[in-house]
């Protein structure tokens, strides 16, 4: 024998085992007991089998008007269910992220503030929703988003085609609907709130569809924050695909009749008068079978019964079902019928030789049973004796006298012996598991203590459970003060009341909710002090009973730095008001005393040039060119300090006609440098048109100047990159090396001598200015020696926009 550690619940199960299997406790034998038992059932089972047949044709047509009241409830149960579904789906799909993010891309100009997408980028995340939607559910014909400003035309529309692809409509096709019954009724209802349409024969460009295909619409309206109705998600609903599973559902020998509110058939055994009051001819129930009208006029919850038609009598159950809790008009009924003849002849049929039949085979049961129970209990005996040694703890049991039956016995008998190993793996594998919990639990325990945030647990009740060193260190509490204690020992006075109030709200619907930066929560600590911190929140399970997890981050440090951080930004940003409104000021006051000096230097130039000896000409050109490039550079500056102060006026601005009013503007330098200039198709983009010209002037400027040998070639170029336009300007010039293609954007950076390329060092240093101010990036790339390539990019412009 092998001695095994059983486990306390293993050990039970044992004890329990040899209660049942002691011997001296059987007092009435199996043998008997089955036998007796068996008798009884025959003879109950005669009994009521012939008290059953001679009920009769009654008894027979209440069982299947019973079963038939049973399945027609089912079914209606499941449509119901089906619509709540559809109810569901709908406010699914208006929850999703690109319903607010096409409006928020709208209302910015085309680009989602919130993370850059544009407008159609979040046309077509709404329109693979649609299409999954649509792939998952093969009733559902027809998904869109329908606007509110733009008329309540369609945004978004993917319809499944009688082929069964699924496709998205294309913008042009898409139609105007705010003239549609379910698009003004949806309107009227609050969010969250979901229309049900009529059921009717589906529509497109307003003519009934061939074939026929009934339809019922969901809708349910799209507010913002203030209330107002931005849109509405509707759904297509192939209520075919209904009729067929419901028909499906109800037995072969009934017929199913389905009817509307007020009694118009949209299904019937003869099909021409399903939807009849579509096409011209009303079909109506409770003209066809009066016993039902009540259904229909009287709102009666069903009707199960006997009704006389055509001559004979039928059974007869009818159900309204009530897809639109909102609007009982939007009820369905339906309706089953079956002639009870049959079901009479059938009861008659039965009656004959039921008695015969029932003696004859409980003779011959009788017999049997003897048999088969002593058959049966003969080898039960010996399993019995096995049974108890297993529960006595013999993990050697010999089943050698019936491992070799080829039946249930033999099965049993090979059970038991792999049941023994099974048990002794069992009770081995729970004292791992016991020894692993142990572990796993102290794990646990040092995860919580040297995190370096504060863990709370609190229960219901809103007393700490846990607390980890984290919240000891930041409050400044023992362990031992903690537990037990509510919470709100943790939160100042003047606020402990309202932290009642929420923690209570928070109990009713509790969800997580992480860390938000930016939202001013203060803890107290023991000795009073105030401490800023953040709280993630989120329930949790502990032993069966509900409590709230608490993550406490003492961001003290963080708030002084961000504090700090902050004084930094408005200084730097005083100081550089100050200096932008410097060199303006700068610029502009210098230039009255320079235009003086200019005059007069001209005024000297002209009077006195080749009158005096060739070093005063010489001096007096000195002059004249340093009062011309000091004007320039006054010029370039105040330009350059426009860039930079002016607030941006966007507007929509035709990049070609831009770059051709550039190239009209430089047409004298272009002719006189022979240079060629080649235009890309170019796109629409929101910009300040004046700045923008600016930015293409110096750049076209640049690469006529700063030309080699040849005649200037330039090519101006534009692709669509993540949602930027990135707009290319490449030359044939005398290119830039590597390491100066970032210092060129640095104001009064110049890379050659006056004598070989005038210029202030301005000009790129505004475009770059320009660019950041849009959004966007420039830089130059290109050959050390041959051509130059500047790169700028502007945010891409939908056209809604």
């Amino acid at each position: 024998m092998v001695d095994y550690e059983i486990a306390p619940g293993a050990a039970k199960a044992s004890r329990a085992l040899a209660g049942v299997f002691a011997p001296g406790k059987v007092r009435f034998g199996l043998r008997a007991k089955i036998t007796l038992a068996m008798i009884a059932i025959s003879v109950v089972s005669l009994a009521s089998l012939t008290f059953y047949m001679y009920r009769g044709v009654d008894l027979l047509t209440e069982r299947d008007l019973t079963r038939l009241s049973r399945s027609v409830g089912i079914t209606a149960s499941r449509l119901a269910a089906e619509m709540d579904n559809y109810r569901k789906d709908t406010l699914f799909l208006s929850k999703t992220p690109p319903i607010m993010g096409i409006h928020r891309a709208h209302d910015a100009g085309g680009i989602d503030p919130a993370d850059g997408s544009t407008d159609v980028l979040w046309r077509d995340r709404l329109a693979t929703i649609f299409t999954g939607l649509l792939e998952a559910r093969p009733e559902y014909i027809q998904a869109r988003y329908i606007g509110v400003d733009n008329g309540g035309r369609e945004l978004v529309r993917v319809d499944r085609r009688t082929s069964g692809a699924i496709e998205t409509t294309p913008p042009e096709l898409l139609q105007a609907k705010a003239d549609r019954p379910y698009f003004m009724d949806a309107a009227l209802l609050n969010a969250g709130m979901v229309y049900f349409s009529d059921i009717d024969l589906n529509r497109d460009f307003g003519a009934i569809e061939v074939p026929h295909r009934p339809v019922v619409r969901t809708a349910t309206p799209i507010r913002d924050g203030n209330g107002k109705l931005l849109g509405m998600v509707v759904i297509n609903i192939d209520f075919q695909f209904l009729l067929d599973r419901t028909a499906g559902e109800i037995p072969d020998q009934f017929s199913l009749y389905v009817a509307n509110s007020h009694g118009d058939f949209l299904d019937h055994p003869i099909a021409a008068r399903a939807f009849g009051f579509d096409l011209g001819h009303r079909y109506l129930l409770q003209e066809e079978l009066p016993q039902m009208a009540g259904v229909v006029a009287d709102r009666v919850a069903g009707f199960a019964g006997l009704i006389d038609v055509e001559g004979g009598r039928h059974l007869a159950v009818a159900e309204a079902v009530s897809y639109d809790p909102s609007d009982r008009e939007h009820d369905i009924i339906l309706a089953t019928v079956a002639r009870e003849a049959g079901l009479s002849a059938e009861a008659r049929a039965l009656q004959k030789g039921a008695l015969l039949a029932g003696t004859v085979m409980l003779a011959l049961s009788m017999v049997a049973i003897v048999w088969l129970v002593d058959l049966i209990v003969r080898p039960l005996t010996g399993m019995t004796r096995m049974a108890m040694g297993i529960a006595a703890g013999d993990r050697a049991i010999d089943v050698s006298g019936f491992a070799g039956r080829r039946d249930e016995i033999g099965n049993l008998a090979n059970s038991f012996a792999t049941m023994t190993g099974e048990i002794a793996r069992r009770e081995g594998e729970l004292i791992e598991q016991k020894n692993a919990l142990y572990q796993s639990e102290a794990l646990f325990r040092e995860t919580v203590e040297f995190a370096p945030d504060g863990l709370l647990i609190v229960d219901a009740d809103g007393m700490i459970v846990l607390a980890n060193s984290a919240v000891q260190s930041t409050f400044g509490y023992r362990q031992s003060e903690l537990i037990g204690k509510p919470v709100e020992m943790l939160v100042p006075d003047a606020a402990r009341q309202k932290h009642r109030a929420s923690r209570a709200a928070y109990a009713m619907a509790p969800t997580r909710r992480n860390m938000l930066s930016g939202l001013d929560i203060v803890g107290q600590a023991k000795d009073g002090a105030s401490i800023p911190v953040e709280v993630s929140l989120g329930p949790a399970n502990l032993q069966g009973d509900r409590v709230t997890l608490a993550i406490i981050r003492d961001v003290s440090e963080r708030r002084e730095l961000e504090r700090t951080l902050s004084g930094y930004a408005a200084e730097l940003e005083r100081s550089n008001a100050e200096l932008s409104q410097f060199a303006y000021i700068a610029s502009h006051d210098l230039q009255e005393p320079l235009r003086m000096v200019d005059s007069y230097v001209n005024l000297l130039a002209r009077r006195y040039k080749g009158k005096l000896d060739e070093e005063a000409d010489e001096f007096i050109g000195f002059a004249t060119d340093g009062a011309r490039r000091m004007k320039q550079l006054i010029n370039e500056l105040l330009d350059y300090s426009r860039v930079s102060n002016r607030p941006l006026k966007l507007a929509s601005v035709d990049t070609g006609a831009m770059v051709t009013r550039v190239t009209d503007l430089l047409h004298d330098r272009i002719v006189e440098a022979d240079a060629v200039i080649t235009v890309a198709d170019m796109p629409t983009v929101s910009a300040d048109p004046g700045q923008l010209e600016r930015l293409f002037v110096n750049l076209v400027s640049n690469a006529i100047k700063y030309r080699g040998e040849d005649a200037p070639k330039i090519d101006i170029t534009v692709e669509l990159k993540d949602g930027m336009y990135e707009f290319s300007v490449r030359d044939n010039g005398i290119g830039i090396a590597p390491e100066f293609r970032q210092k060129v954007f640095e104001i009064f950076t110049r890379l050659h001598s006056r004598a070989e390329y005038d210029g202030t060092g301005i000009g790129l240093a505004s475009c770059k200015r320009i660019v950041e101010r849009h959004g966007g990036e420039i830089w130059a790339e290109g050959s050390e020696t041959v051509g130059s390539v500047f790169r700028f990019t502007l945010p891409a412009q939908t056209k809604e926009a």
